[in-house]
């Protein structure tokens, strides 16, 4: 009887060794730093990579201001509230809170404020002078202008169906 043949065993083999894959470096990020002086330049730069219905409501900005060591006010004019409003919904607020600490590197406070519109002043030059040819002879509007002092300055006819009908 003959002893059964074992295989030849074989050394075991090793996969081959690569050297260690090292993460790639990224280039250093050009911030821009916070300090007056600056706001605009780092509001375009956030407004540059802001896309979308977002980017729509803050092209409303009026002005923007550094009001504190991390605090940014934009500034919205009155008319445009409805911008003003959007932009504070708690997703946008985020958004551009993460895209102001991607352009500066620090987290940075956003404030949103309307300007209120300015109160128009009126002059001796803008009065109206008063068409004496819309001289109404209303006992009503004769009143108004004795108790209030007011003074008539134009006559909109308004259309009223005939009574007859």
């Amino acid at each position: 009887v003959e002893p059964p043949v074992e295989p030849p065993v074989e050394p075991p083999v090793e996969p081959p060794v690569e050297p260690p894959v090292e993460p790639p470096v990224e280039p250093p990020v050009e911030r821009t730093r916070f300090e007056a002086g600056r706001e605009q330049r780092i509001w375009s730069e956030v407004t540059g990579r802001i896309s979308g219905l977002l980017r729509d409501h803050v092209e409303q900005v009026d002005r923007v201001a550094i009001s504190g060591p991390s605090r940014l006010d934009l500034i919205f004019a009155a008319e445009y509230d409805f911008h003003r409003r959007f932009c504070e919904r708690p997703e946008e607020m985020r958004r551009l809170a993460q895209l102001l600490q991607d352009v500066t590197g620090v987290v940075i406070q956003v404030r949103f404020i309307v300007e209120e519109a300015k109160a128009e002043s009126v002059s001796d030059e803008s009065v109206v002078e008063t068409d004496e040819s819309l001289r109404v002879t209303d006992p009503m509007v004769e009143e108004v202008e004795n108790i209030f002092g007011a003074t008539l300055q134009r006559v909109v006819p308004v259309n009223r169906p005939n009574r007859s009908e």
